[in-house]
């Protein structure tokens, strides 16, 4: 998730938890697998439902959704090829930053909490975050111009 203020995005948001299974506290992405079988979906609508599912931002309007493609988790292991998305949320106008931190609300059963940081941190993120589908958006971002290197 993005935030863009004046055409240019300002903040990135990650989730911080802890995971039992490593004994670490790790960040990651928001996000999810969408099953779709053989129908078309509404991508934007599934992307945005499982934003609020997470974080419960269902007032909170999405500018727009960036396409990142496909990656291959493992192609040896596993057959899935998840598409990335980038959701960006504009904090011009009645959007601001603080009033979407207090409308984050955890919906999840596990303890986690949001941390959200200038786009100019997210090189840090990257030096200490193993989340492949993370480093994935952030390549990408990078390589599209999305997100200054």
């Amino acid at each position: 998730i993005l935030f863009e203020e004046e055409g240019k995005i300002k903040y990135f948001l990650l989730r911080k938890t802890d995971k039992f299974a490593i004994s670490e506290t790790i960040y990651e992405t928001v996000g999810t697998f969408v099953s779709h079988g053989n129908n078309k979906m509404d991508i934007p609508n599934e992307v945005r439902h499982q934003i609020d599912k997470e974080l419960g931002m269902k007032d909170i309007e999405i500018k727009r959704f960036v396409d990142l493609g496909k990656i291959a988790i493992d192609p040896v292991l596993a057959n899935s090829t998840p598409t990335l998305y980038a959701a960006v949320i504009d904090l011009s106008g009645n959007n601001d930053l603080e009033d979407i931190r207090k409308k984050i609300y955890k919906t999840k059963p596990i303890s986690f909490s949001v941390v959200v940081e200038p786009i100019e941190k997210i090189w840090e993120y990257v030096g200490k975050t193993d989340e492949s589908y993370f480093l994935a958006c952030v390549a990408r971002l990078a390589s599209a111009g999305i997100i200054e290197t």
